[in-house]
């Protein structure tokens, strides 16, 4: 379970509901564990006073291990957001799968280009695999907690 810090500057919480609201799931601090910053237009009821307002949160984390895969395309062969590459991981008899999202969901959102893995109490190496819309794959491993980038060309 995330524990999460609140560093907005009225110490007040996101309260959900009303027009216009992102939240944003991100790695803030890079340390493995996504934090949050919602923001939400005039009229929302982002802070319980209808005028809308930010909000964010630090995730204080935990033992559980992690892994941040960034795919990035070369502008030939692969587009340079690399929108639309999957990344599967193997953990033993288990396959976690993100994608790369182009425009995110919803109106003026943007999912992040960097796909987050919780691997729980999983702390050996992992076997990726980094398949881009134009069928190329690239194949790896690496040890856990840490960021890598896969350059695709």
């Amino acid at each position: 379970m995330a524990s999460f810090g609140d560093f907005n500057d009225g110490g007040q919480k996101f309260k959900a509901g009303g027009p216009r609201g992102t939240i944003i799931w991100d790695d803030i601090n890079n340390d493995g564990h996504l934090d949050y910053a919602a923001v939400q237009g005039p009229g929302g009821n982002f802070l319980g006073d209808g005028k809308g307002g930010f909000a964010a949160g630090i995730n204080k984390g935990n033992d559980n291990h992690w892994l941040k895969i960034r795919p990035q395309g070369d502008s030939k062969q692969v587009n340079s957001c690399a929108f639309g590459a999957r990344v599967r991981i193997k953990l033993g008899d288990k396959t976690l799968t993100r994608q790369i999202e182009g425009g995110g969901v919803g109106q003026g959102n943007q999912s992040d280009l960097t796909l987050h893995f919780g691997l729980g109490e999983h702390a050996t190496e992992v076997r990726y695999t980094v398949t881009c819309t134009n069928g190329q794959t690239q194949k790896g491993i690496t040890d856990v907690d840490r960021m890598i980038r896969i350059e695709m060309r």
